[in-house]
């Protein structure tokens, strides 16, 4: 809300707070790049604060807290993503968390330069995903949370189907797996296919797809200014449909 309403100061600090609260939301952080580039730098600098604030009473109580985050380690679950990747080592791999950042700040940037910086949040998760060795639900909650956004604010379809194939992926064969015995691979199967085929499909869908938000009280002929959280305001002739007086973001 804050990116599309052109806060930056609102927007890092929100961002911060998500970091502060999990570090791998870090990855969010691509999010400031949909705002015009003047604000990119007031947005990174109070992204930059807040999370200094937060951690710096616990670097300054025990020096030693950041290699501890860094050898932080979790079992490697059978129905993870990762392991239908290859990998089968018993822990998390020591490369693990910086490949989750950096795969989920790499799909965040394309998402961005697509102009479909709604979604930053679903890649984000969705590289979560693919790369951890933990089946947390709470990382299914945050994908489903990144498919709402796509489906209310990007696509135009009437029926949320990025959320109804998330939430087939990643819930219902969890939730009916007493009446199809889906096994552990399988289960890290479907993740990795929510991980790959998800974020691909709307990245890559054609752009009569995505949503053209129009105000709904403008009158033929009138001037109306035109949003983008990429472009700056232009004022363009309103066609049938369209009020004048209403911003279109």
């Amino acid at each position: 809300h804050a990116v599309a309403r052109r806060h930056p100061v609102w927007a890092g600090l929100a961002l911060a707070a998500a970091a502060d609260a999990k570090p791998w939301a870090a990855a969010f952080v691509v999010l400031i790049f949909a705002l015009p580039r003047r604000q990119w730098l007031t947005a990174l600098g109070m992204f930059a604060g807040g999370v200094a604030v937060a951690w710096l009473p616990f670097l300054a109580a025990d020096p030693r807290t950041l290699s501890s985050v860094a050898r932080f380690t979790i079992p490697n679950n059978p129905s993870s993503a990762l392991r239908v990747l290859g990998v089968m080592t018993p822990r998390t791999p020591w490369w693990d968390r910086s490949a989750q950042l950096a795969l989920g700040v790499a799909a965040g940037c394309l998402a961005v330069r697509r102009g479909r910086w709604q979604a930053v949040v679903l890649v984000a998760v969705a590289a979560r995903i693919m790369l951890d060795p933990g089946v947390y639900a709470y990382y299914t909650a945050g994908a489903v949370l990144g498919t709402i956004v796509v489906d209310l604010v990007l696509t135009k379809w009437r029926f949320p189907w990025v959320t109804a194939v998330t939430a087939f992926l990643l819930y219902l064969a969890r939730m009916t797996h007493k009446l199809v015995p889906f096994d552990l691979h399988q289960l890290g199967v479907l993740r990795l296919l929510f991980a790959i085929g998800v974020p691909l499909l709307v990245l890559g869908m054609p752009g009569w797809w995505i949503a053209r938000r129009r105000g709904r009280h403008a009158r033929a002929g009138d001037q109306v200014t035109i949003i983008s959280p990429v472009h700056p305001a232009v004022l363009a002739p309103a066609s049938a449909g369209y009020h004048a007086g209403h911003e279109l973001r």
